[in-house]
């Protein structure tokens, strides 16, 4: 009997959408319409057309200098991995720098949510959908919202392995010269390594570090008063999510 041809579903429109979305995650000072013709090699009116749809449906986001940038449709889906520093230890954790993981359930996205300005989480937590990934994770949008106002509190957060069994992590916040938390940084490692009192113990080291790192992109404000006061800042400027992500670092 003839095997018949695996059927193929190629979509031009979707296809090219998807290529032209994808210049965006390379380019984090954003793109102008000329920029994303030049880059895509498709008609300026194709290109009209597909900025103003991914526009709409909040793929992409356009600053007042017409430069367009992820949006926030893209960072609901997760965070990025940008950097890491491996540990020299025989038994470490894999992780592929530019990978997606989960917001809900990974202290550096619980860091990047908690700081958020209000009306920005909002919209982003209606785009989540929390799924059990293990017996730890937050599975509810009442628990994740309880559990992202007591990371603002204590100004880190914690991953006890609620993404993945045997993983531990603890994150904090890295501020920007505006105040705004657009990065977080991390230390991972295996839960038989990393007991949680000691990963309460470096806690503070993390939150040091980040600190040092906010200083140095211009950061002037207080790490406490940040903490409280940062997701009630004014959503009017909303940074591209894989900006947000960008300087997000995990130490193994």
């Amino acid at each position: 009997m003839p095997v018949s041809p695996k059927r193929t579903y190629n979509i031009t429109s979707v296809q090219r959408c998807l290529r032209l979305l994808s210049l965006f995650s390379e380019a984090p000072g954003g793109l102008s319409a000329t920029e994303v013709t030049k880059l895509s090699g498709l008609p300026v009116s194709t290109v009209h057309r597909f900025l103003v749809n991914l526009q709409d449906a909040g793929f992409l986001d356009c600053s007042a200098k017409g430069k367009y940038h992820l949006g926030i449709a893209c960072f609901s889906i997760g965070h990025v991995y940008v950097e890491k520093l491996d540990s020299p230890e025989h038994l470490r954790i894999f992780s592929r720098i530019g990978a997606l993981v989960p917001l809900y359930c990974t202290a550096v996205g619980k860091v990047l949510l908690a700081y958020m300005p209000q009306a920005e989480l909002e919209t982003t937590l209606s785009q989540i959908e929390p799924r059990r990934l293990t017996a730890n994770t937050i599975a509810s949008r009442q628990e994740l919202e309880q559990h992202l106002h007591r990371v603002r509190k204590a100004g880190h957060a914690f991953d006890l392995e609620e993404h993945e069994p045997h993983i531990r992590c603890v994150a904090a916040p890295i501020w920007d010269h505006t105040g705004a938390v657009n990065a977080s940084l991390s230390l991972t490692a295996p839960a038989v390594r990393m007991a949680v009192p000691r990963l309460r113990q470096l806690a503070p080291l993390i939150q040091e570090a980040g600190l040092r790192i906010s200083r140095e992109l211009g950061y002037q404000g207080s790490e406490v008063a940040s903490a409280r006061s940062a997701p009630e800042r004014s959503s009017n400027r909303l940074p591209g999510p894989i900006q947000r992500a960008a300087m997000a670092a995990t130490f193994r």
